[in-house]
């Protein structure tokens, strides 16, 4: 049971939501596979995949794995016998927090440059709230409660950050030497051999010139 001092309560009146893929912005969701990134000479099918696959940073052949599987609930299922094993990285659950958003930026920077929604959208809820309503996950997500919805909402709180972080920032290697510097363990990432800080900064950009509001 989530400890209550770490709940946090939003009027659902006054919020950007989303629950499934079909949502509005169901773009924004971990299992979401329209935008796909482009990392490392992979083409990942969201960013669930990458963020499994940085559990297993110093395990390249069980990386090849989840990348070849590609679908973001099977890969996420998969590598549970993984965790079962004790094979998550030592480092990874103190610094997940580091790792989605790291995950993130990389999805805002292959929407940006494949011109798919989520960057567009995320920019477009401009200081709202963002919250993630969940069945089960009361960590990453929320649950309905009356008018309330209830959890700690880390996924929501990574995209505002994101969100905000874009806004305030020129490009993607200003926010990788910031997550960095409040991560060190970032540093340490790699996706089958590749270094994830070497690919921020190596392959860098402009973070919000140009952008339009979603039209439909």
């Amino acid at each position: 049971m989530m400890n209550k001092k770490m709940e946090m309560k939003y009027y659902i009146s006054e919020l950007v939501q989303f629950k499934s893929s079909k949502d509005y912005y169901g773009c924004f969701g971990n299992m979401s596979g329209g935008n796909r990134i482009d990392i490392c000479g992979y083409n990942l099918h969201g960013s669930e995949i990458l963020y499994q696959c940085l559990k297993y940073t110093n395990k390249p052949h069980i990386q090849e794995k989840l990348i070849q599987i590609n679908h973001p609930l099977k890969a996420k299922w998969h590598q549970k016998h993984y965790v079962k094993q004790g094979l998550v990285d030592d480092g990874f659950e103190e610094n997940k927090i580091g790792i989605m958003k790291l995950c993130l930026l990389f999805k805002y920077k292959s929407s940006y440059e494949n011109n798919t929604d989520f960057h567009r959208l995320l920019l477009s809820t401009n200081k709202e709230n963002i919250i993630e309503v969940s069945k089960n996950d009361f960590f990453w997500g929320t649950k309905p409660d009356g008018e309330y919805l209830i959890g700690k909402n880390m996924l929501g709180k990574c995209l505002m950050w994101l969100r905000d972080s874009v806004n305030n920032s020129n490009e993607i290697s200003e926010l990788f030497q910031a997550l960095e510097n409040e991560y060190p363990y970032l540093n340490t990432l790699k996706l089958v051999g590749k270094s994830l800080g070497e690919t921020a900064t190596k392959h860098n950009m402009q973070l919000h010139q140009n952008i339009n509001p979603v039209l439909y």
